[in-house]
Order: structure tokens, then sequence, then C-alpha cells
């Protein structure tokens, strides 16, 4: 909402555009959210966490560029994606699993104010990197929110190389285990 005015500006979209694009975000969230707790349940949470980190840090970058509307249409329709499918109920299950039988509340009340304190974090950040790149008079608002989209997509690929390594680290975990017995 706050760069609203930018984006139309930047990518010459009207505001029925807009509407269209995040509607379609949030269909798409809405269809595959279900099915994510499925597929979270076939294929291990942090593999579908790292692609997930990985398709929308990747989506942002192709986003940066400025395409055109039919492209908007594909980035927003893979964010859907990359966030109902293969991102919300992978978290949800990994909460599940590094809580105890009866710290799950526990654990998920930690996870939602924790996510609530780093978006606002990151907000802040995204909206001085945007003031500052900006300038007083506004004259760089695109080349302002160009930058505030690489630093999103910047940070969702580094939390997948972490959550990667993450997974790596729980492989060798399970390696050694059986070594054991």
């Amino acid at each position: 909402q706050i760069y609203q005015t930018t984006m139309l500006e930047a990518f010459q979209l009207t505001n029925g555009q807009l509407g269209e694009l995040y509607s379609m975000m949030g269909l798409l969230f809405f269809l595959t959210y279900a099915p994510s707790g499925w597929l979270a349940d076939r294929i291990k949470p942090m593999k579908l966490i790292v692609f997930s980190l990985l398709g929308t840090g990747l989506l942002g970058f192709w986003y940066s560029t400025l395409p055109s509307y039919y492209s908007l249409l594909c980035i927003f329709g893979g964010w859907g994606i990359t966030t109902g499918l293969t991102f919300w109920g992978a978290v949800m299950k990994r909460i599940k699993l590094l809580s105890g039988e009866h710290e799950s509340g526990r654990f998920y009340g930690f996870y939602d104010g924790g996510r609530g304190l780093v978006e606002a974090v990151l907000a802040s950040i995204a909206l001085y990197i945007f003031s500052v790149v900006a300038g007083d008079n506004d004259n760089n608002v695109i080349e302002a929110l160009i930058y505030v989209i690489y630093m999103y997509s910047w940070l969702c690929i580094a939390l997948a190389v972490i959550c990667l390594a993450g997974v790596y680290y729980e492989n060798k975990q399970v390696i050694t285990e059986v070594k054991k017995v």
C-alpha cells in the first residue's frame, strides 16, 4: 500500500489491473493452501521452504525488471503458488515437528510474534531505502522501488541458502545417526 502509487507509475498499470494482480495471487493462494498440507506430508518441509523462498526471490528479480502486465500475471501467479502451495503448509509442519507434544502452541506463538516483528523491521528498512534513493523531491521513486524489490528478493534468496544449509545439516545428522545404529 505504501508503494501503490509508485507501482502504478513504474509498471504503467491502472488501479483495476493492480487489483486483478492481487486478486489472482490471493485466489491462487486460497486454492493451493489446503493442498499445501498434503504436499508437506509427502515432501520434507525444509525442501519445500527452500523451493518457496528461492522461487519467490527469483520471481522478485523478474519483477524488478518492470515487465509487462502479462508477465506480471505470471509473477503474481507464481507468488500465489510459492506462498500458498509450497510455503505455509511446510512452515506449519516444520513448526509442529520442532515443538514437543505439549509445546506447539508456544512455538506457533513465537513464530507468529517473531514474524510480525521481522516484517515490521523489514518494512522500516525498506521504507528507509526507498526514502534515501528517492531523494528529497522524489525524483527517483521508480529506482527507489526497484531497490526495495531487490532488498526483499535478495533476502528470500539468502534465507533459501540458510535453509538449504539446514537441510544439509539435518541430512548429515540423519546419516550420522544411522551409522551409529
